[in-house]
């Protein structure tokens, strides 16, 4: 896969007398019909929302989440598609332990009636469609800093040793399928 940074403009905000960015990359191809899989060790904190996904970028719709955490909740991943309508249809898989901070795998099967979401071997559940979205999505890895869905940081996000949060992927694969 070949990536490029996202937007002409990154999110930022002001805390602690620093500006912090939300980051992302994205595939520059377009991949359609079959399994996405993510292995990713995605971070916590208040005002972050980090995710693993697939969307059309233009416009937007179709998307499809392997995986968004609302940092302040780390123990909850949410696995969603959202149609060309912005229609939902979501899955929330809770780990007491958390999702935060260590290596987890998040996948989708993109199939032309259905897609299939599994987090960690684990399948979740199967979003039905009678209209499959039917075109390429780009690949996208991202760490989004402060919004509607987490909020804003505070100073706890970034109360680590280093003072920094990473959203570290070690792999992406895609297995296509041709119907």
């Amino acid at each position: 896969m070949t990536w490029r940074p996202h937007g002409p403009r990154p999110t930022r905000h002001r805390l602690l007398g620093g500006a912090h960015t939300s980051g992302r990359v994205e595939s520059t191809a377009l991949y359609g019909y079959g399994t996405y899989s993510f292995t990713a060790d995605l971070p916590n904190g208040k005002g972050l929302l980090p995710a693993v996904w697939a969307a059309y970028l233009n416009p937007w719709l179709p998307e499809i989440d392997a995986a968004e955490i609302v940092g302040s909740d780390p123990g909850t991943v949410y696995q969603t598609f959202h149609d060309t309508g912005n229609a939902q249809t979501q899955w929330a898989v809770n780990n007491p332990g958390g999702w935060t901070n260590s290596y987890h795998t998040y996948t989708f099967t993109w199939w032309p009636d259905h897609i299939d979401f599994v987090v960690d071997g684990a399948f979740q559940g199967t979003k039905w469609y009678t209209t499959p979205p039917g075109i390429g999505m780009h690949v996208i890895v991202n760490t989004a800093v402060g919004g509607d869905w987490p909020g804003n940081p505070d100073s706890t996000t970034w109360a680590t040793a280093d003072g920094a949060r990473y959203l570290k992927v070690s792999a992406i694969t895609y297995t296509p399928y041709y119907p």
